[in-house]
């Protein structure tokens, strides 16, 4: 009578918690949730895919209600697995006892709440780097500052000739508006990404992260040379129109539509401007409507960045300025395509920087304050640099200037970036280049590859999906995955991508890194093969590098002679430069001739060259030599110095920089064999080794490690090196072998 009495939802309660329904609900969610939990915090270490931990939270939710018709129908106990009737008082004794339930029940929440904190700490340290690309607002740090795109202008006409006056129009409008001090314009590669895509303002406005959008069309009118442009300003938060207007004009008026159309920008905006961007924005780079499309029909080609598109690029700015003699941004533009092409045919890179110098002086006498004529002279001397690093100085200032005149040219500020000798400051340009061009794979790279040094490969991998969608044969993209690999330790598989680049570009520099891979592995055939390709396409900077690959093989492969001969050759160059100062210092040091090299090392420093990189592994490993030669010498003093300015760098870069170079802790086990530490120089060689360090032929050969190498713990060390560097060595040959027999 007294379940009679009861209503029917308490008594369907009570019939839950007979049946321990409500136990096997809560115990199911208990369980399972942390296994979630802990597989979601280490699927990024494992490589497990995202769909996977999907399908696994869908059978976990679906699971669920089998298992309350389970514990409804069924119960567990003593006795075993038995029907649960409705007229029984309570099943059999439950195999777990109600406090063992109690107990089970806690530690599942403590497994929880310690699974929570470990979530919120991860996140929160995540926060401390900051995020993976700043925000525009965020990276340029500036009050008051707007972000437009000026999308292309849409031709409604057939004609292929009127869709690149269109195109045109729309190039010269990103000029004028670029130069505005607190406009920041989005680059005209990931401008004209839009062009034909059907996607609302609010869309495009929240991918490119900008304010406001202009876009508009042309109709030409052939037979009473007449013209219609059609103009809009749009809010992207909103998607209101602020501003639109249509001109009908002449043709030869189309540069008195333009000049409307960007006042009504600033308007619309309440820009102020100062005296000097009224007068630019009231000039104009050329006067030429035939100009104004081959011009833009340059940068166009100019942005693939290959031997073919850089061609095309040189001869589309020439016919601008056969056009329009007096055209400084064709001129400036020709000078980069020159550039570029330096970059990529090393045999004619002094003749090809000489060419665009020629061509940067011609755009500055038509206008000094040309902020892309000093961009184009900021990129020749970053070139120069290279192998002259007092031009290193020279190109920052240049890059700086080009800045201040136009905050939104993309590459000024990626190749101000590639100067800054602090990570943080490098980042925040790449990121503002970016920021100012998305859709530029080149700009994309740089920031994906400072990420990756700063240990945020998640985050790089976002920027390299992007590359890949913007152009699929960037090689660049595949550059950041074989380095990625690398890093991790998957040399197979940083081989297969390495390759990759070379493929769609084949460079002096990827051969060389392919070289250093093999000798690393120990297959000093195919490490010989690819010096020799190395050698027939290599910038002059790369020449000596490429001279140390061949030595660093002789070595690893023990042929001692033909490495000392290769660094004789070295020292009978007469050392009055920083190259082949560089390499008298570290030829006699390995050859143990520490007179010369400290006399070498001296005259170096009398140079006081300027550096981009303070904490290079290359340069701090060659002074802590240096240090161990002025011992040997008996110059106790100045070794002592030397080494603990070193040390100090070393200690440094470990600390600042979340990617640790794994050359610095061979570097400190340098200076530990220096001073007689040969527990602790074993400990700093075995984070060197643990941190992706290969070298294992190198410190047989180290002069300062010759007490070092005689340690048992330094065999047994260097064996566990070597027998990892074979077996993947034999993995590769595998998998070519298996790739082979599979081929039709």
């Amino acid at each position: 009578m007294e379940a009679e009495s009861l209503s029917l939802p308490r008594q369907f309660f009570e019939e839950l918690k007979r049946r321990r329904v409500i136990r096997v609900a809560t115990i199911y969610v208990l369980a399972l949730w942390p296994i979630i939990q802990i597989i979601d915090i280490l699927a990024p270490a494992i490589g497990l895919p995202n769909i996977a931990l999907r399908y696994m939270l869908i059978v976990f939710i679906g699971g669920l209600p089998l298992a309350l018709i389970l514990s409804w129908l069924y119960d567990l106990n003593r006795g075993g697995i038995v029907r649960a009737t409705e007229t029984a008082t309570r099943p059999g004794h439950p195999l777990i006892s109600r406090s063992a339930e109690i107990v089970m029940i806690g530690v599942l929440l403590l497994a929880i709440g310690l699974l929570f904190f470990l979530d919120l700490s991860l996140t929160f340290e995540d926060d401390k780097k900051g995020p993976a690309i700043e925000s525009s607002s965020a990276a340029i740090n500036e009050p008051g500052i707007s972000f437009i795109a000026v999308l292309p202008f849409v031709s409604f006409s057939e004609s292929r000739e009127d869709e690149l006056f269109a195109d045109g129009l729309t190039e010269e409008l990103l000029n004028v508006l670029s130069q505005i001090k607190y406009l920041r314009v989005i680059a005209r590669t990931t401008s004209f990404a839009y062009k034909g895509v059907s996607k609302n303002i609010q869309e495009i406005g929240a991918e490119l992260g900008v304010d406001t959008i202009l876009e508009g069309s042309v109709r030409r009118n052939d037979v009473e040379n007449t013209i219609r442009v059609t103009a809009q300003l749009i809010d992207t938060h909103s998607g209101t129109h602020l501003w639109s207007n249509s001109f009908d004009r002449e043709f030869r008026d189309i540069f008195k539509i333009q000049d409307e159309i960007a006042a009504a920008v600033v308007r619309q905006l309440d820009l102020t401007l100062g005296e000097e961007e009224t007068r630019r924005l009231q000039s104009r780079a050329t006067t030429s409507p035939e100009a104004m499309v081959a011009y833009g029909m340059g940068r166009t080609a100019l942005s693939r960045r290959t031997n073919v598109s850089l061609g095309d690029a040189e001869r589309y700015f020439q016919q601008a300025m056969a056009l329009d003699p007096d055209y400084a941004d064709a001129y400036a533009e020709l000078a980069n395509a020159y550039s570029l092409q330096a970059a990529l045919q090393s045999a004619r890179r002094a003749e090809l920087l000489a060419m665009a110098q020629v061509q940067v002086d011609k755009s500055m006498a038509i206008d000094p304050d040309n902020g892309a004529a000093w961009a184009a002279q900021g990129l020749i001397l970053m070139m120069r640099g290279a192998t002259d690093l007092t031009q290193v100085q020279p190109a920052r200032e240049a890059l700086a200037k080009a800045i201040e005149l136009n905050p939104s040219l993309p590459m000024a500020n990626m190749w101000y970036g590639n100067l800054m000798e602090d990570p943080a400051e490098q980042q925040r340009y790449h990121t503002i280049a970016f920021e100012l061009d998305p859709r530029s794979p080149v700009a994309g790279f740089n920031l994906a590859n400072d990420l990756i040094l700063a240990g945020r490969e998640s985050e790089a991998m976002e920027i390299f999906s992007r590359i890949v969608e913007a152009d699929p044969n960037y090689p660049g993209a595949y550059l950041l995955i074989a380095q990625l690999n690398e890093f991790r330790g998957r040399l197979g598989e940083a081989i297969r991508h390495y390759e990759k680049v070379y493929q769609l570009q084949p460079t002096g520099q990827t051969a060389l890194k392919l070289s250093t891979l093999w000798v690393d592995i120990g297959d000093f055939d195919r490490s010989e093969q690819w010096i020799e390709r190395a050698a027939n396409n290599l910038p002059p900077e790369m020449e000596n590098a490429l001279t140390w690959r061949k030595i660093s093989t002789a070595v690893a492969r023990g042929d001692r002679s033909a490495a000392e001969l290769l660094m004789t050759k070295l020292l009978e160059d007469t050392p009055d430069n920083p190259t082949t100062l560089m390499n008298a210092v570290r030829a006699a040091y390995y050859m143990e001739d520490y007179g010369s090299a400290v006399a070498a090392f001296e005259q170096l420093i009398a140079m006081d060259l300027p550096t981009t990189d303070q904490f290079n592994s290359e340069v701090l490993e060659t002074q802590a030599g240096m240090a161990f030669a002025y011992q040997k010498l008996g110059r106790k003093g100045e070794a002592d110095t030397l080494a603990t300015d070193v040390e100090g760098r070393i200690l440094e870069a470990i600390e600042t920089r979340a990617r640790v170079n794994p050359n610095l802790w061979f570097a400190l086990a340098q200076l530990d064999a220096m001073r007689g530490e040969n527990n602790l120089a074993l400990i700093h060689l075995q984070r060197a080794v643990d941190e992706g360090w290969r070298e294992h032929w190198r410190p047989m050969v180290e002069p300062v490690m010759a007490g070092l190498v005689k340690e048992p713990a330094f065999d047994a060390m260097m064996q566990g090196l070597t027998t990892r560097m074979d077996l993947i060595r034999e993995q590769i040959a595998f998998d070519e072998s298996f790739e082979s027999d599979w081929k039709i």
